[in-house]
């Protein structure tokens, strides 16, 4: 794994790991946007490639979730020009798809520090995830009940999302 660098901001002397979270569906937006926050991970969203891209230029996030498939440009594509970029190249990728063929996941490995999640996930898969490509001292993964009550409790403002795949983590 390369070294993990700092975004570049004045607000680096207080740092909360900062995400991009990029899906065309505002839904499975909000989703991840609470998941993250429950522990503590500061987000902005994009619905499509080039207002990711956009984002993604402004903030310079710590960590990128994307999905595989969506209109307007694919999820691949989408890593393969921040991949191009030097000031996000080395920016931790986890590609989220319901669709992905074990091909279409290698390809995305061969990306550098990109990992893949098969949608639907578990919290628990979801924060193992997330703490693979978060160095330990930017941000200690904590998942307490209470954070799982939270996600239950959320499933009344998302009815589409597939909850009952979720686990109380041990």
């Amino acid at each position: 794994m390369t070294d993990w660098k700092p975004r570049p901001t004045k607000e680096a002397k207080h740092h909360e790991p900062l995400v991009l979270i990029v899906d065309d569906d505002p839904e499975m937006r909000e989703l991840l946007e609470t998941l993250f926050k429950l522990i503590g991970f500061a987000t902005f969203q994009a619905g499509n490639n080039t207002e990711a891209l956009a984002q993604a230029l402004t903030h310079h996030p710590d960590l990128i979730t994307t999905d595989m498939f969506r209109p307007g440009g694919s999820g691949f594509e989408f890593i393969q020009q921040i991949r191009a970029i030097t000031a996000l190249q080395d920016t931790p990728i986890v590609m989220i798809s319901g669709d992905a063929t074990p091909k279409e996941r290698q390809q995305v490995r061969r990306l550098g520090q990109t990992l893949t999640m098969p949608k639907p996930f578990e919290p628990s898969e979801f924060y193992w995830t997330i703490e693979q490509l978060i160095p330990k001292g930017i941000s200690s993964l904590h998942i307490p009940l209470r954070t799982y009550r939270e996600i239950r409790a959320f499933k009344c403002c998302i009815s589409s999302f597939p909850f009952e795949h979720f686990t109380l983590a041990s």
